[in-house]
């Protein structure tokens, strides 16, 4: 069962504010934002692992080691990173077992039920030295890093004049250098193309959602899109498909189901459900554009054409009920549609909990609880998680 807690913590990285103590954008600067960046990265250095270099990739670890990750870093709030890491190198077992102990009742109940001791499992790697790393691990770390660089490359201009910047610029670039070693890192970085296509969809950390109205927390889409996929891959869990290829499509499907909005940004639903046939045309637009963006990024070779490929397969399944890419099942686009509007259930129902009573949120929370009420599938309902903030 999928706790009222554990769609919280999800939630929790909105609230934590990066590089808070340097001058930046006020948007796309949540934890939220930067581990969906993270794993956006992650998945085209597994790909290109997988595909120019002919690695084998669990990518079910890639995905739980990034979930495991994530709820660490909301547990352990917004310490600074250099302070974190020194933290975790010589008191990282005690670290550990706080985090361990904070999420143990929420993990334990999904339905799953082996999810909690890999969460055990993943924290462990992670003490160890960067050498005695999976390759999924290490795909992790190098992804962190490179979403962590690009933020750093962003502000930078602005804080030259800071005490401690040039400290801060050295050890940023001496943390990726320890992963240039990885093929897929390595090949990344000197590809223009994968290059320009992390700059792409991290634009996407600056649209915000629901820009008629005030929120606590602000997401952006960036932070949303993660939010769904955690969902879905947690939804599938619950359905009994933890050792199934359907659990990690879900997962990448909801992550890059908002990319097109990079193109046209976020057309608000009220509009599309309102203009007959709007959202299809919204689709083929979204679609047609975002094929020649991503085929003009992956023209150097044909197995970087095969990751842009992948990449817009995912895009395009979005909710669609479909078998997945070696049609040995079939895919519930269904079910992160429903992951999609409990996403946006929960950001206007913390709203309202802070006390920000605009008529868009109330109005919203209302049709999507009209919605998703009746569904349920697999012994799983949403009526149970909707009534965790009724």
């Amino acid at each position: 069962m999928i706790t009222r807690g554990l769609v919280q913590k999800i939630h929790q990285g909105a609230y934590i504010r990066r590089w808070n103590d340097h001058l930046r954008p006020d948007q796309g600067f949540s934890e939220l934002d930067k581990q969906a960046h993270k794993m956006m990265i992650a998945f085209f250095l597994a790909k290109i692992e997988e595909h120019v270099f002919g690695q084998y990739i669990d990518f079910q670890r890639l995905i739980e080691g990034g979930l495991s990750q994530y709820f660490h870093r909301v547990e352990l709030t917004d310490i600074k990173p250099p302070i974190f890491h020194r933290l975790m190198e010589k008191h990282g077992e005690a670290l550990n077992t706080f985090v361990i102990s904070q999420c143990q009742k929420d993990l334990e109940a999904i339905g799953d039920g082996g999810f909690f001791q890999r969460f055990c499992v993943h924290l462990k790697e992670d003490l160890g030295e960067e050498k005695n790393l999976s390759l999924e691990h290490r795909i992790l770390a190098a992804a962190h890093y490179l979403a962590t660089k690009w933020e750093f490359d962003l502000i930078y201009p602005y804080n030259q004049k800071l005490y401690g910047i040039a400290e801060t610029k050295n050890q940023v670039e001496a943390k990726l250098l320890l992963y240039r070693n990885l093929d897929s890192v390595s090949y990344a970085v000197s590809n223009l193309g994968y290059q320009n296509l992390f700059d792409l969809i991290g634009q996407l950390r600056f649209q915000r959602r629901w820009t008629q109205t005030v929120r606590i927390p602000e997401t952006s889409v960036m932070g949303h899109s993660l939010v769904v996929a955690i969902l879905a891959y947690l939804v599938s869990l619950e359905r009994g498909l933890s050792l199934s290829e359907e659990a990690v499509h879900h997962f990448w499907i909801g992550l890059f189901h908002d990319i097109p909005e990079v193109l046209t940004r976020d057309i608000i639903s009220p509009i599309k459900q309102s203009v007959p046939d709007l959202d299809t045309l919204i689709k083929e637009i979204e679609h047609e554009e975002l094929d020649k963006k991503v085929k003009s990024l992956f023209q150097t070779s044909e197995t970087d054409k095969k990751i842009g490929e992948d990449f817009l397969w995912y895009i395009k399944a979005e909710f669609k009920n479909q078998p997945n890419p070696t049609k040995t099942a079939t895919l519930s686009g269904d079910m992160i549609k429903h992951c999609d509007l409990y996403a946006a259930y929960v950001e206007a129902s913390l709203s309202l909990t802070h006390g920000i009573r605009a008529p868009q949120l109330e109005d919203a929370r209302r049709r999507i609880e009209e919605k998703l009420s009746p569904h349920h599938y697999d012994g799983f309902s949403w009526r149970l998680l909707l009534d965790y903030f009724a």
